[in-house]
């Protein structure tokens, strides 16, 4: 809430960067973490990836590579679960859609906050996508449904990503974020993505260019950003 008492975009920048430097104090202290400069490029990373899966495995070999940064994979994940502990960031397990189960890692990070994801990726150009299906996941799990990372295998048994999975009770829905600014058709691979579900819970597409709420041929509901962040009743009637 601080930050809306900032008058100018640069002190919003260097009040989130401030706050961004306290929380990672904290957890260097109270989770008796042994490097700070490890902690800020984990962030880094899942601020880069946009909720795609990560594992402690893979991304300690992704800092290895990109970073010069050696760390072995449980050192990595004493450095998530610190961060999740401090409330900065959010794991959603993977849900196999097909077989209706969760699945183990790699898990899917989320910021709380979307000024801190800025901060963390350094006050990058802005990836839409990631911003709105970090608020988007912050809104669900603030009205209490159960979101998931999910997943359909192909006839290879490799798993591609299908958006999210939101489960409230004995309702289930899916929701894809996109941001692209082509025609609004069936034919994109979010678009794809949604239609290879083999169910017929509702599904949603929340994007940025859509001014007013519509569902289209194939039944998928378009929605904007703004339209789904104030109807509490967006995702289940």
């Amino acid at each position: 809430p601080g930050i809306a008492a900032c008058s100018s975009a640069e002190a919003k920048q260097q009040f989130l960067c401030e706050h961004l430097g306290k929380i990672c104090r904290m957890s260097v202290r109270d989770s008796r973490l042994r490097e700070s400069m490890l902690l800020q490029a984990i962030l880094s990373w899942i601020a880069a990836a946009g909720g795609a899966p990560l594992s402690s495995a893979g991304l300690a070999g992704l800092l290895l590579r990109e970073r010069g940064r050696r760390a072995n994979g449980n050192t990595v994940g004493s450095y998530l679960r610190a961060l999740q502990d401090s409330l900065l960031i959010r794991s959603s397990a993977r849900y196999d859609i097909r077989r209706r189960r969760h699945v183990g890692s790699p898990f899917a990070y989320f910021y709380a906050d979307t000024g801190l994801l800025c901060a963390a990726s350094g006050f990058a150009a802005p990836q839409y996508g990631h911003l709105i299906e970090t608020a988007v996941y912050g809104e669900l799990i603030r009205r209490g449904y159960e979101v998931s990372a999910g997943i359909l295998y192909d006839r290879k048994d490799s798993p591609y990503e299908t958006g999210l999975v939101v489960r409230h009770i004995d309702e289930q829905a899916y929701i894809t974020v996109r941001c692209g600014t082509g025609p609004v058709n069936g034919s994109g691979r979010k678009m794809a993505q949604l239609c290879r579900i083999p169910d017929s819970f509702p599904k949603i597409v929340i994007e940025r260019d859509v001014f007013r709420s519509f569902t289209d041929e194939l039944g998928i509901r378009h929605i904007s950003p703004e339209d789904f962040l104030m109807d509490e009743h967006s995702v289940f009637s």
